[in-house]
């Protein structure tokens, strides 16, 4: 979300904020096109909109929609269809080029930091707090992909990470879990925002370092 053109040559990428199943897209654009309606400012764009309400709000209202507890057998079943998805996967088009997952994810999650002293600029404490925070899923998913271990979710990530390297809590004395916890207890403020992303930068830190040494 959040992308488009802003003018004289300017775009902006849009943000990844969540993972949804598929057949509960529509659910999740009506949400979308509903709240946009009933909040927008005079002669607001959709952009601007997003723009104003920051990432961590739509990931808020939109969480409880990338749920996975509770879906139902016709969650598995594609549009037109009448039987389960199944996965087929073979050698296509694309096992012509390979990409470091790794650096790749890494690369993102350094984007997310970026954005997090951007929105501390902006004085957004809420939005800068977030970006934070997806920075360190996103930088712990990378290592683990070296690893055994089930990342399909915020959840195995942040649980898995502190499984396969116990060294972060040695190190910083906290586990990567307990952090994100303050994350979630927190409520947003300049204060707390300063000091979640300092300290986010340095766990972000030892998660690259953790990543060239394992390259060496």
């Amino acid at each position: 979300m959040g992308g488009g053109v802003l003018g004289h040559g300017q775009g902006r990428f849009a943000d990844k904020v969540l993972k949804v199943p598929s057949k509960r897209t529509p659910d999740v654009l009506r949400w979308l096109l509903t709240d946009y309606k009933e909040n927008q400012q005079k002669n607001e764009t959709f952009l601007e909109y997003y723009l104003r309400k920051g990432t961590s709000y739509f990931y808020e209202h939109l969480a409880h929609y990338s749920e996975v507890t509770d879906l139902t057998p016709s969650d598995f079943i594609d549009w037109g269809e009448d039987t389960n998805y199944e996965k087929a996967i073979g050698i296509g088009e694309c096992a012509g080029v390979t990409i470091d997952l790794v650096q790749t994810l890494l690369y993102d999650a350094q984007h997310h930091l970026d954005q997090a002293y951007l929105s501390m600029e902006a004085s957004q404490w809420s939005d800068a707090v977030y970006q934070g925070y997806a920075a360190l899923v996103r930088g712990a998913k990378a290592i683990l992909t070296t690893k055994d271990a089930k990342i399909n979710s915020h959840e195995s990530i942040i649980e898995q990470f502190d499984e396969y390297y116990p060294d972060f809590q040695t190190t910083h004395q906290v586990k990567l879990k307990d952090w994100i916890d303050e994350y979630l207890r927190n409520a947003p403020s300049q204060i707390w925002a300063s000091t979640f992303i300092e300290k986010t930068a340095n766990y972000f830190s030892w998660i690259k370092s953790i990543s060239h040494e394992s390259k060496s």
